[in-house]
């Protein structure tokens, strides 16, 4: 009878260390740590990882019909504050090693996917950028990754 006691605390003890844990470290497939900067101006980032999400596109058949289909891409996610309103798009991602630019990759292309939300001064901003095209190994080497207009 004693041990049913002891149990009950053990497992609200594993139950609340897992709830402890956050999600997104629970499914990032890897951390990062690159400087992140807009227009090359420092962003204050919170936390990044990257991610394998699942990503549903489309296609016209033949007879003008959208296809759907789905694939998996990894992802680069993070959450950042921002001090001032950016209401205007960007155009390409540059990721750099150092000071020179190892990789550029355009927003104008249509299956080019960036999440992001609101301009939300001061508050959480998250943002997810699919990754498809971009050699991973790469990202060994990349320190920064450049929003630019």
């Amino acid at each position: 009878m004693k041990t049913l006691p002891l149990l009950s605390c053990l497992c609200l003890f594993a139950v609340s260390s897992l709830s402890a844990e956050s999600v997104f470290r629970s499914l990032s497939v890897a951390p990062s740590a690159f400087e992140i900067t807009f227009d090359n101006a420092s962003a204050k980032v919170l936390s990044q990882g990257i991610t394998l999400r699942a990503v549903v596109d489309y296609r016209i058949g033949k007879d003008g019909e959208k296809l759907p289909f789905s694939y998996q891409a990894y992802h680069l996610e993070f959450t950042f504050k921002q001090k001032f309103s950016n209401r205007r798009k960007y155009a390409s991602i540059e990721f750099y090693k150092g000071n020179t630019i190892v990789h550029v990759i355009s927003l104008t292309e249509p299956n080019r996917k960036i999440t992001t939300t609101r301009n939300r001064l001061n508050e959480s901003n998250y943002m997810a950028i699919n990754l498809e095209g971009v050699p991973l190994i790469m990202l060994d080497d990349v320190t920064r990754i450049n929003f630019e207009r």
